[in-house]
């Protein structure tokens, strides 16, 4: 059981790396779109996912500091961890599920050729 939950713990990590992807977006759509209101909207999207980002890793953080916690004494309740792995899940599923909510409305400001600009395939 414990085994399980740090392999969850270290999978459902933090997202410094999609962070960083945001930022580098950012940069992006204002070089590729005109300077309105879609871009502008565009923008505000990606910070909305770049706060979510931020908040989810603060969550992970604060999960590990509670296994940590969990782990260090010898009584290792294993309701109490199986809690810990449910609720860190439950982040997960929420996180993942925002961000794909915010990538479509995102989608929804930009044309299709600012769509290739912006995350070009490689």
């Amino acid at each position: 059981m414990i085994a399980a939950l740090l392999v969850i713990l270290f999978l459902g990590g933090g997202t410094s790396a999609f962070l960083d992807y945001i930022s580098e977006s950012k940069d992006t759509v204002e070089t590729v779109m005109a300077k309105d209101e879609r871009q502008q909207e565009a923008l505000n999207l990606l910070e909305l996912m770049e706060q979510r980002s931020n908040d989810h890793d603060k969550q992970v953080k604060m999960t590990f500091d509670e296994f940590g916690k969990l782990i260090e004494g010898r009584e290792n309740n294993l309701v109490e961890l199986a809690a810990i792995g449910n609720s860190h899940l439950e982040n997960i599923e929420s996180f993942n599920s925002d961000i794909l909510d915010l990538r479509f409305e995102f989608r929804e400001h930009v044309t299709r050729e600012e769509w290739a600009q912006i995350f070009p395939e490689e």
